[in-house]
């Protein structure tokens, strides 16, 4: 009579024991072209011409699959359960030339080194520093790049940018979602120098 009861509490410690250690689902999230229709708009009139977009690096610490949470500025948290469905280094480079694409339709825009053989005008060299979110939810992106002459290999222009965005929501869906804004403007400012430096037609 004293084995039963014991028997069944030890099933019962068992499942509470299994069901304590079970981990959390793992989401994984891709980034999306996102430009916004407006800064087509803004691009100047000009030649169309051919553009290698890369290398496109990435700061070592955005090198990981974690979505990455930042405290402040010397602090951040990783997402161990909200993770890149990519690497960045992937991501970051092939959205980036979507990006730019879509803003130059008249211009032949491929990733660099190329998968095709079309005669470069200019090429875009990008490092990401900063990819990241605050606890409320705002997407920060900051990027060095520099534009070069394909034929010389001359330096032409170089910039430092930062882009912010503010998702709906502190939810990752929503913070995914507002890092891939801050992509489609940086792509924007790149489009328009470009578009500046090919001239009018």
């Amino acid at each position: 009579m004293i084995r039963i009861p014991c028997f069944f509490a030890a099933l019962v410690f068992s499942a509470f024991v299994l069901t304590g250690c079970k981990s959390p689902q793992t989401y994984f999230y891709t980034l999306s072209s996102a430009v916004d229709p407006m800064a087509a708009a803004e691009i100047p009139a000009h030649s169309p011409v051919a553009v290698g977009i890369g290398p496109v690096s990435v700061a070592g610490y955005m090198d990981r699959p974690e979505i990455i949470i930042r405290d402040n500025a010397h602090a951040v948290e990783l997402q161990d359960y909200r993770q890149w469905a990519e690497p960045l280094v992937n991501g970051l480079p092939a959205v980036l030339t979507r990006n730019i694409a879509a803003l130059l339709p008249a211009d032949h825009v491929d990733s660099y080194p190329q998968t095709t053989p079309t005669p470069l005008a200019f090429r875009v060299q990008v490092e990401i520093t900063r990819f990241d979110l605050s606890r409320s939810g705002e997407a920060t992106l900051t990027a060095r790049w520099q534009i070069f002459d394909a034929g010389t290999g001359r330096f032409v222009l170089s910039r430092t940018s930062t882009m912010n965005e503010q998702a709906a929501d502190a939810a990752a869906d929503a913070g995914v979602g507002a890092l891939s804004r801050t992509l489609g403007k940086l792509a924007a400012e790149i489009a328009v120098q470009i578009a500046m430096l090919a001239g009018v037609p």
